[in-house]
């Protein structure tokens, strides 16, 4: 694939909580880069994106050589119910015919 690092995670959803977990590895030499692990309120789905922006760029994104930008952030969400609303209309199909 011609790539230096490969980004991979997991979560687990239990008793109204997310664990996310993630990792960056050196494809070269098979070792991980940076790994960090967030515990966020699965309801709370405005803290979860929130807290996973400041984890990549943190972490990530200096851990894989990258710079931070600050000006890329843009606006935040300040609706939750919109917010969520927009996440569940990105799984739905976005095709011509009627669904």
């Amino acid at each position: 694939m011609g790539v230096k690092s490969i980004v991979t995670g997991h979560y687990l959803s239990e008793a109204g909580r997310l664990d996310i977990t993630l990792e960056a590895v050196d494809v070269a030499t098979n070792l991980t880069v940076w790994r960090d692990q967030l515990r966020v309120a699965s309801a709370d789905s405005l803290a979860m994106r929130d807290q996973l922006t400041s984890t990549v760029r943190q972490g990530l994104v200096p851990a894989l050589g990258g710079a931070v930008n600050r000006s890329e952030a843009g606006t935040l969400p300040e609706n939750k119910v919109a917010y969520d609303l927009y996440l569940h209309s990105l799984a739905m199909p976005h095709d011509a015919a009627p669904n």
